[in-house]
């Protein structure tokens, strides 16, 4: 067995770590405050009154459905993925990519809120640092995967694409799209969300004079009509999911059309870094529907809910098999 490179040391100690300032740290904002103990209970109070946490001190709804998603996916992801590592594992390749996007998604908000949700300080800007190795060691741990494969240290173009080119040469067309359910799905869900992104989400970032009257009417009519809180106030975390769907979603969203509209096997990656950043960004929202002070927004939780569900299985898809369905009889069939 090869020897464990300085990478895979680094994020075994960072997962083994994670494992007990999740049970007695995080979880703390979730759980009853009689599950901790007494020390563990002191260290937060020091925290939130040395560095001023007023997200750890006020525990907003959106801010508790974030550490329940950790305490859920993320902490047995920690104890897996330490496993994999140690052991080096193949299968620790795609659950690296989800983990990492996953919880580097879960400090946008964090951080826009800290950042931008009050008047910057000194005391926000020394939070944010705090806060930030939470958003970028995941991100290098997902972006590392993606673009290499596990345990294998070569490029992942430069190991798969000569075999890939021979089982799918370039002048091949996949069958019609009516005969693949699966990509026609995504084909609409992906060139839908152009308008949808362009024309009604980012009115939450740019100035109303920007748009067409019918389409602020219509958002109008959609916060109104569907109780939609978020769209109403706006507020700063909500911001910030927005701005990340503007700027990073949008301009991917054509490429997956076209992936998937020609079957290009590379569009696999992608689609789960895409379905896990998404997925992440509807936990907040729709725990703020769902779970309101007043009373349970169904209507609008309902309107949401297909960029929870679709993502979610475009993910699950792609990261349990190859893309497309057929990828590894043809690879295999190719090598000699």
């Amino acid at each position: 067995m090869a020897r464990r490179s300085a990478f895979e040391h680094v994020f075994i100690i960072w997962f083994v770590l994670h494992i007990p300032i999740t049970l007695l740290v995080d979880a703390q904002s979730l759980l009853p405050s009689s599950w901790f103990p007494p020390f563990a209970k002191q260290l937060v109070r020091w925290h939130v009154e040395t560095n001023s946490d007023w997200l750890v001190g006020t525990n907003p709804l959106w801010f508790k459905s974030l550490i329940g998603a950790e305490l859920l996916f993320q902490l047995p992801c920690f104890v897996l993925l330490a496993m994999g590592l140690v052991k080096r594992k193949r299968w620790t390749r795609t659950l690296s990519i989800v983990y990492g996007i996953h919880a580097a998604t879960t400090f946008i908000p964090i951080t826009g809120e800290i950042l931008f949700g009050r008047p910057m300080t000194p005391e926000s800007i020394k939070l944010a640092a705090i806060y930030l190795p939470y958003l970028v060691m995941p991100a290098i741990l997902a972006v590392r995967m993606a673009l290499y494969p596990y345990p294998d240290q070569s490029p992942l173009w430069q190991s798969t694409k000569d075999t890939v080119s021979k089982a799918f040469p370039r002048n091949t067309r996949p069958p019609s799209l009516l005969r693949r359910p699966f990509d026609l799905v995504y084909v609409l869900y992906f060139f839908s969300h152009v308008p949808i992104t362009m024309l009604f989400d980012s009115q939450s970032i740019v100035p109303r004079e920007a748009f067409p009257t019918w389409a602020t009417d219509a958002m109008d009519w959609h916060a109104r009509v569907n109780s939609d809180h978020l769209v109403q106030a706006n507020p700063t975390w909500f911001v910030a999911l927005v701005v990340c769907e503007c700027l990073l979603q949008l301009p991917t969203f054509l490429v997956f059309v076209y992936a998937f509209m020609y079957q290009r096997s590379w569009v696999r990656i992608p689609a789960i870094v895409y379905g896990s950043h998404v997925t992440t960004t509807l936990v907040p929202i729709l725990t703020e529907f769902l779970f309101h002070e007043s009373a349970p927004k169904v209507m609008a939780a309902l309107v949401y809910s297909p960029w929870l569900l679709l993502p979610l299985i475009l993910t699950i898809r792609m990261a349990a098999r190859p893309y497309p369905d057929n990828l590894q009889a043809k690879l295999q069939s190719k090598m000699i």
